[in-house]
């Protein structure tokens, strides 16, 4: 396996920015939620034929090749419905067992550590790369009135409403987590690194981010 880095954020801390850019400084696959979306309903059988081992292998063979013909740069993060963004990918696919489909989404994501160094944003990346001796998992925050004011001048609208979306969006992303891998998203034994961008310049973050990850995993 390569190099896997991880990333989990939260919303308004510019975790995605600051993903991309660590991603190409270090010639990782930058693999945002949207990519990894798209790629698993690409890979969706006609007949959703995947109760055999065939199937499911057939399913993570063509998200995986659509993931590698796709850009590495994930696409921003869109956040203009009522829904929080999907923090779950079986909303969009067929609902006939949902860990079934996580752990078809937990095979594509190690298939793709298999063959190239990754970066990870989300999708639990550091509860299923725990432990692994080549990964590295990072957590940005930020103070809330901060992260208000981001996301309302990124979406255009009020205070009030930018809290409600990222108290959704907070709650869905951890509740995430407790269901399926029962953890807490703030536990702070999951990440090696965690800082604030309230107080840490974007620029700084950065480098402090890929300081530690060169430390940590011995790269040049």
């Amino acid at each position: 396996m390569g190099i896997v880095v991880t990333l989990s954020r939260e919303l308004g801390s510019g975790g995605e920015r600051i993903a991309c850019e660590v991603a190409e400084a270090l010639h990782l696959r930058c693999l945002g939620s949207d990519l990894i979306h798209e790629a698993m309903r690409a890979g969706i059988p006609e007949d959703i034929a995947l109760e055999s081992e065939e199937g499911r292998q057939s399913f993570i063979q063509r998200a995986a090749d659509f993931l590698r013909g796709s850009p590495s740069v994930p696409a921003p993060v869109t956040l203009t419905g009522t829904e929080p963004m999907s923090t779950h990918l079986a909303t969009d696919l067929p609902q006939t067992d949902d860990d079934y489909y996580r752990a078809i989404l937990e095979s594509l994501i190690f298939d793709l550590a298999q063959k190239e160094a990754i970066l990870l944003i989300g999708r639990a990346g550091q509860v299923i790369f725990r432990n692994q001796p080549h990964a590295f998992h990072v957590r940005t925050v930020a103070p809330l009135e901060k992260r208000i004011q981001v996301v309302a001048e990124r979406l255009k609208i009020g205070p009030e409403e930018a809290r409600k979306k990222i108290q959704s969006i907070d709650e869905a992303r951890a509740a995430y987590l407790r269901r399926h891998y029962h953890v807490d998203i703030t536990d702070c034994s999951l990440y090696d690194l965690t800082l604030s961008t309230g107080t840490i310049p974007h620029a700084a973050a950065v480098k402090l981010i890929l300081d530690a990850i060169r430390a940590a995993l011995k790269l040049p």
